[in-house]
């Protein structure tokens, strides 16, 4: 959910075990062109700046 939210990127869902992509090389290789992000992840990537930005 947080790569497709656009909170992390693919590899790092990979590497933290939340994605897994099975099946011939060629077709798991292009897989990440295929997949688009949610429409709301926009939203929650400007969300998470601001609250990244904001000052105590």
């Amino acid at each position: 959910m947080d790569f497709w939210l656009g909170r992390i990127t693919l590899a790092e869902a990979m590497d933290q075990g939340q994605a897994q992509i099975d099946g011939p090389p060629a077709l798991t290789r292009a897989f990440p062109l295929w997949l688009q992000l949610s429409r709301f992840a926009d939203v929650v990537r400007e969300s998470v700046t601001r609250e990244v930005t904001r000052t105590p």
